[in-house]
Order: structure tokens, then C-alpha cells, then sequence
């Protein structure tokens, strides 16, 4: 039955082919767990990701300083696409990256940001940012 010639260690071929399987199962359960390694990692940086936003989105709202700039005289505004606004207070010109609408001889703050950005603000605590902190100047 068993033909010693063409085979002589029957049981070495059986290893070899035994260690090949056992190699491919392997190579399939590494690729699975790198697959997962890597999912929770992205996961992971996500979440720290949404979290350092929430940090800095927060810290950009905190308030540095408030100053009044007066009571509003006129405020025009300019139309087109990108709607802006010019307030005129006794104290002088602020121009909006908005438009907004005041009510005439309300009075007014200027608020700088933890971020150094100013906003206008009515006495309803309606904020507007300033176009010159905008534009980076």
C-alpha cells in the first residue's frame, strides 16, 4: 500500500504542510488584530481630537476684558453677499463682520478674548465680531 521509495518520511511532509496551515491561521489572526489595534486607535485619536476642540473652543469664549465704547448714533449697512455692518458711537467707528441691528443711544462694550479677538457687544449680551480682528490686523 505504502510505497517506501517515492516517499520516504511520510510524516516530514505532513509537518511541512501542518506548519503551513498553521502559518496562514496565524497570518489571518494577526491581520484581525491589527485591523482592531488600528480601529480603536483611530477611535481613540477622535475622541482626544473632539475633546481638545471642546478645550479650545471654550477657552476662545472666555472673556478677557470689557470696556465701554459709548452709545450707538447711526449704524449703516453694506449689502451684497457677505452682509457688514459700520457702527458709529460717540466714542468712534466699529466695523462688523455682520450685520446687526441697535437701537439708537444704546450703549455698547467692546470685549477682547482669550484668543485676542474683540467683539461688539449690545446690552443683551449680542456680540459681533470686529472686521479688522477678522482680517488677522
Amino acid at each position: 500500500m505504502f510505497d517506501v521509495s517515492k516517499n520516504p518520511k511520510p510524516d516530514s511532509n505532513c509537518n511541512f504542510w501542518c506548519i503551513l496551515r498553521l502559518l496562514k491561521r496565524t497570518e489571518i489572526g494577526l491581520v484581525a488584530l491589527m485591523l482592531i489595534f488600528a480601529g480603536a486607535c483611530m477611535a481613540l485619536i477622535m475622541v482626544l481630537y473632539l475633546y481638545f476642540y471642546a478645550q479650545q473652543q471654550a477657552t476662545r469664549k472666555q472673556v478677557l476684558s470689557e470696556q465701554s465704547v459709548g452709545q450707538v448714533i447711526t449704524v449703516s449697512q453694506s449689502g451684497g453677499l457677505f452682509a457688514r455692518s459700520l457702527v458709529q458711537t460717540d466714542v468712534g467707528f466699529y466695523a462688523l463682520v455682520d450685520a446687526i441691528s441697535l437701537s439708537r443711544n444704546e450703549t455698547l462694550l467692546l470685549q477682547t478674548r482669550a484668543d485676542q479677538s474683540r467683539f461688539l457687544c449690545d446690552s443683551q449680551h449680542r456680540c459681533v465680531k470686529l472686521a479688522a480682528t477678522e482680517q488677522g490686523t
